[in-house]
């Protein structure tokens, strides 16, 4: 099979860079262009739907890798699979960047990242003769839009219906966002519903450390009014995430940085209005009419623990945003629903418009012509 260039990238896991690899396959497969594909995970260890899919698609022909460019989907540590023309398309959370990441990115000849904060941040680290595009990410809106059917089992009548989707880490602000809830006045009974990025028993975000935290945040801070916090830790499918979406009044994240920040963006495509920080990617897409952009209260490293987890984290710069900022933007939308309801109308259109998979197949396509120009090949 002849093939245009190649593509190498998490294809099976349901990760965010899973299935932003999927979702930009399948987005250059519809602009036409012919991807020699290879799948950086092993499918012996996957049996989902993604694998059904990818599986017999995979091409990995390795003769044609040396004579064609290779985009590598890949979060830091970054390796190389010895194409003509090794690119990497790369996330940052933090403002700056670890030695470690900045040898890493030594190694492709050009860098794509999804945001103009990623892309500050290469420039910041001074990595040398390397030309770093911004590529955006995108949303699938035919999937992920307002009026979801099938809702009625997360709707709870008369509550203010707040929705976090996302790991349960200080870098996506869960305890701020809990301490924020539990003492914001909003004048009726309110409901989180925290979708966590669940992994198992054994890990330091068992079931049992959650639950824990959870009491202990609620404890620490007096409670205003009826409040309901509701942990989903299981897989949902794509549709139940909608739906999810769909019922809430609010999405909310108090995360301390992101690359492009996937939820927000998805949230946005469903209509619902947003609360979160005011700092990192997602001010691509997200500005003043769209969203309830928190105050950042000071840039700082994450603590010990975090670090210890991804070692790239260690003494970079985060937005720690302002807790007391986030309790005012809860009320503030619980207390006046036509202003959130135009929130999340501008924030709909402004995703419909710009931010879709196939725009950011396009984009792609545009710098991969040159670059295969260059090569003789365009």
């Amino acid at each position: 099979m002849k093939t245009d260039f190649a593509l190498c990238a998490p294809m099976f896991s349901e990760t965010g860079y899973g299935n932003h690899s999927r979702e930009i396959y399948r987005a250059l497969k519809r602009a036409g262009w012919r991807v020699n594909l290879f799948s950086m995970e092993d499918p012996r260890k996957y049996d989902n739907s993604n694998k059904h899919e990818i599986y017999p698609e995979l091409v990995a022909d390795i003769a044609e890798l040396k004579r064609q460019p290779c985009i590598h989907i890949q979060p830091p540590p970054n390796t190389v699979i010895g194409s003509a023309y090794d690119i990497l398309y790369t996330t940052f959370e933090s403002a700056t960047l670890h030695p470690g990441a900045v040898n890493r990115l030594r190694l492709f000849k050009e860098v794509w990242v999804p945001c103009k904060y990623n892309l500050k941040a290469i420039k910041k680290a001074k990595v040398m003769r390397m030309p770093a595009y911004v590529m955006p990410e995108g949303v699938d809106t035919n999937i992920y839009k307002p009026g979801y059917p099938g809702t009625e089992k997360y709707k709870y009548h008369n509550y203010f219906k707040v929705l976090y989707i996302g790991d349960w880490s200080q870098r996506k602000g869960v305890e701020k966002l809990i301490k924020a809830f539990q003492t914001a006045d909003l004048g009726r009974p309110g409901m989180l519903t925290m979708k966590v990025n669940y992994q198992g028993d054994n890990d330091i975000h068992s079931r049992a450390v959650m639950n824990c935290d959870c009491i202990k945040w609620k404890n620490e801070v007096e409670q205003v009014g009826v409040k309901n916090i509701k942990l989903v830790k299981d897989f949902v499918s794509n549709e139940e995430l909608v739906k999810m979406y769909n019922t809430a009044d609010v999405y909310a994240i108090l995360t301390m940085g992101e690359g492009w920040s996937l939820t927000v963006s998805q949230a946005m495509a469903c209509g619902v209005p947003v609360i979160t920080t005011n700092a990192s990617g997602h001010l691509d897409f997200c500005s003043k009419s769209t969203t309830g952009l928190v105050k950042v209260e000071k840039w700082g490293p994450m603590d010990h623990q975090e670090t210890v987890e991804v070692d790239f984290y260690k003494n970079q710069l985060f937005a720690h945003p302002d807790q007391k900022n986030a309790k005012h933007w809860l009320e503030h939308l619980c207390r006046n629903p036509q202003k959130a309801r135009r929130m999340g109308e501008r924030g709909m259109q402004r995703i419909r418009e710009k931010y879709t998979w196939d725009k950011s197949a396009e984009t792609i396509g545009k710098r991969m012509k040159k670059i295969l120009g260059k090569m003789g090949k365009f």
